[in-house]
């Protein structure tokens, strides 16, 4: 292109599809380039992406996240479920796993995000989430970060997840 799309006043028209298209060919290629160091090693490609925010479960299109796309290059999609930030806390785990996980299970998986405006979601919030990717047999859920798994959230995990370790002595 010789410039990109415009909107009438001059500015960019960063909701145009070629921009969109633009951004998720950018990614593709890095992810492409990542998948071929790693072809021959056995190790398996998960790429964490955003969680769309409406209708469109094409995915995240405004950041270069066009699921399908990305799906020729990776092994499997990591999705955020970070129900405490604004940007990705638009659909629960169950609604997730029924738009991706349902369809492939060996190609999605579910994130749980802990951040929230206050620090992290409550330890209540954590469990609904965990329960609904297990009630959806979800195969691959996580929970980031590590620095915000309070007492609360590890024994969450234990009730869900049966995990006979306590996090205070770690046995």
């Amino acid at each position: 292109m010789n410039s990109w799309p415009l909107h009438p006043d001059g500015l960019i028209d960063t909701d145009a599809a070629a921009i969109y298209e633009w951004r998720s060919d950018a990614v593709g290629n890095i992810m492409a380039e990542v998948a071929i160091q790693l072809s021959g090693t056995e190790v398996e490609l998960t790429m964490d992406v955003r969680s769309p925010k409406n209708g469109d479960l094409r995915g995240r299109l405004d950041s270069g996240q066009d699921y399908a796309a990305l799906l020729k290059m990776v092994d499997r999609l990591n999705i955020w479920n970070f129900q405490g930030i604004d940007s990705t806390g638009y659909y629960a785990s169950d609604q997730l796993a029924g738009f991706y996980v349902d369809q492939d299970p060996t190609r999605y998986g579910i994130e749980i995000g802990l951040w929230d405006s206050d620090g992290a979601i409550s330890p209540e919030a954590l469990e609904i989430e965990l329960l609904l990717a297990e009630d959806c047999n979800v195969p691959y859920a996580s929970i980031t970060p590590t620095s915000l798994m309070d007492q609360g959230a590890w024994d969450v995990l234990r009730r869900v997840w049966g995990s006979p370790q306590t996090a205070a002595t770690g046995e």
